[in-house]
């Protein structure tokens, strides 16, 4: 669902509308809610890192932040973010190795 909701923003697409359809039938709210949250613009950038409860969920909160902040197009804030989830993430998680190419794709 987030995957999806960042691919379609980032090829232009109004995606909010999905995302928020999809949250609403998800039986739980726990982790990743909070990110989808932050897509919907309902938890800042501070509360969703506050909700991440675990090192697993520091690093994916730092992911879902950076990615946040390249569909926003702010890019300094996405570096800072994706820097974090390098920093935090382990090597072998989907995350550290999306990051680590999201962070060359920015580089000028």
């Amino acid at each position: 669902m987030l995957y999806r909701f960042l691919a379609r923003s980032r090829a232009g697409e109004a995606a909010e509308a999905e995302l928020e359809a999809n949250a609403r039938r998800l039986k739980t709210k726990e982790w990743p809610f909070a990110v989808t949250e932050l897509y919907l613009g309902k938890r800042s950038p501070a509360a969703t890192l506050a909700a991440a409860a675990n090192p697993d969920q520091t690093c994916e909160a730092q992911f879902y932040l950076g990615q946040w902040h390249v569909v926003k197009g702010n890019r300094a804030d996405a570096e800072t973010a994706l820097l974090a989830a390098v920093d935090t993430c382990p090597e072998a998680s989907v995350e550290y190795r999306a990051a680590v190419v999201e962070l060359k794709r920015l580089k000028p």
